[in-house]
């Protein structure tokens, strides 16, 4: 019940004037993408860098 209510939001038509999103999952995409760019800014190159140094450890075991 609560996947059809999910699917019948995300499908629902906005009433705008054409410049913005027309679904609400357009809507909370565009509301999301800065904050996600945020965080990715801030965390990525941290999270990179461990991945890289347990792969390397990783290889220079074998």
């Amino acid at each position: 019940k609560a996947s059809e209510s999910f699917s019948a939001l995300s499908s629902m038509r906005l009433h705008g004037d054409g410049t913005g999103p027309e679904t609400l999952e357009g809507l909370v995409r565009e509301m999301l993408q800065p904050m996600l760019k945020s965080w990715l800014d801030a965390n990525l190159p941290e999270i990179v860098e461990q991945m890289v140094a347990r792969e390397i450890a990783r290889i220079t075991r074998k």
